[in-house]
């Protein structure tokens, strides 16, 4: 969309000198129009996507507990993604030694809110 506008709008400029216009005309047109695209390139600007890590781990002699916690956050989305790992080992009767391990990760996405109230697919049948 944004790439359809501003051809619409290079070709107004290029053609605006074969149009017909009074000179001082033709300054308030360029002048708009390359205002025009100043505000649209700013308008969607993409923001920086933030990325934060939170990392806990809890030791002992038999057992490794690790929770870590990611957070990326963009101006379009909101992901979280939690992942816990437990390893134990355990001597067996024997006199081997088993080791187990479980991963869980959980991931959240949450689509940013326009304002408007709508949601995503709301608004794509509007």
């Amino acid at each position: 969309m944004l790439r359809n506008i501003l051809i619409v709008v290079g070709l107004l400029v290029a053609l605006d000198p074969y149009l017909g216009f009074p000179q001082s005309v033709d300054k308030f047109i360029l002048t708009g129009l390359g205002l025009f695209v100043v505000f649209l390139i700013a308008l969607t600007r993409r923001g920086r996507i933030h990325h934060e890590v939170h990392e806990m781990k809890e030791e002992s002699p038999t057992a490794l507990h690790i929770e870590r916690t990611e957070v990326a956050d963009s101006p379009r989305m909101h992901v979280e993604r939690n992942t816990i790992e437990d390893t134990e080992s355990l001597e067996d009767s024997e006199g081997g030694e088993t080791v187990v391990e479980k991963k869980t990760t959980v991931v959240r996405r949450r689509k940013r809110d326009n304002g408007d109230g709508l949601s995503s697919e709301e608004r794509v049948r509007m």
